[in-house]
């Protein structure tokens, strides 16, 4: 046990900020605009469907521990305890806690407490596993193995779910079909002439297929932005004081969600200045004219 929490020590370690890691996690933890616009990071709300079912599942574990034979280890104590406290401080969480807590809840619903004290009975004699308890194991592990992304698209699979993924050569069933694989290919055959306002998820690809001919205004990694630049960037998309802001950041190009930046894409109609020149799907570029 002490060589595997020194194992787990050191491995924390490797990675290209070394001890800088630590530092990495209480910044972010204390990052404004991840606490404060993320709804991931909000404490679970016990009206909703995903926190209503944490919350009974912490009831059931504590009646299961309470009525259960078996009591819970100090390991078992400090693994709940330390996970449950990030569930509770953020819904992004829950699912470590559910993860930990399913085998204990299980561990003690196997054994409960008889409210009436049986009379002393033999220990039955101990089972040996069985190898057909192998076939659900390989069973699992060979769908993981299909699913993974250069087999996948191989796989019979359902119109439907084929639907949600664009059609990128090279990359099929990768990127989902609200990427702007086209919007993003008009770019780079016609380069925006100065910075470019995108909507926050398509930062990312812009990230990965402009880079580094255009940068992209913002993208989900919330906590490498000021907090005052998504508060701009969620008035720009709300369409409030807009046009000004973006000639606060010298915008040349807007890619804007139409679904999403409604309030935007309003603001840019009824402005002179500027100009769509592109549209595919919900995405549209506007250029100043």
């Amino acid at each position: 046990l002490y060589l595997a929490a020194a194992g787990t020590g050191l491995a924390a370690l490797a990675n290209p900020l070394g001890l800088g890691v630590f530092g990495y996690v209480v910044g972010l933890l204390s990052d404004k605009a991840v606490q404060g616009l993320i709804n991931e990071w909000q404490p679970p709300d016990p009206r909703s469907l995903a926190g209503g079912a944490f919350f009974l599942g912490v009831l059931a574990l504590l009646a299961a521990f309470g009525l259960g034979r078996r009591r819970p280890t100090i390991s078992d104590v400090l693994l709940l305890c330390g996970l449950g406290w990030q569930a509770f401080t953020g819904a992004r969480s829950v699912g470590w806690f559910g993860m930990a807590a399913m085998p204990l809840l299980a561990q003690s619903l196997a054994a409960p407490q008889a409210i009436i004290r049986p009379v002393d009975v033999p220990p039955a004699p101990k089972q040996v596993g069985s190898p057909a308890n192998l076939l659900p194991a390989l069973l699992l592990l060979g769908a993981l193995v299909a699913v993974q992304p250069w087999l996948k698209p191989l796989l019979p699979l359902p119109a439907p779910y084929q639907a949600i993924f664009v059609d990128l050569p090279g990359a099929p069933q990768l990127f989902s079909a609200h990427t702007p694989v086209a919007a993003v290919a008009e770019l780079r055959a016609r380069p925006c002439a100065g910075p470019i306002f995108n909507e926050m998820g398509y930062g990312s690809y812009l990230a990965w297929a402009l880079y580094p001919e255009a940068q992209s205004f913002i993208d989900p990694r919330i906590e490498l932005f000021p907090l005052a630049i998504w508060q701009d960037y969620a008035a720009i998309s709300r369409g409030q004081d807009s046009l000004a802001k973006l000639d606060h950041y010298g915008v040349a190009c807007v890619l804007l969600d139409r679904s999403l930046q409604g309030g935007l894409l309003t603001a840019l109609q009824g402005a002179d200045g500027w100009a769509r020149s592109f549209q595919a799907g919900p995405s549209e570029i506007w250029r100043r004219k």
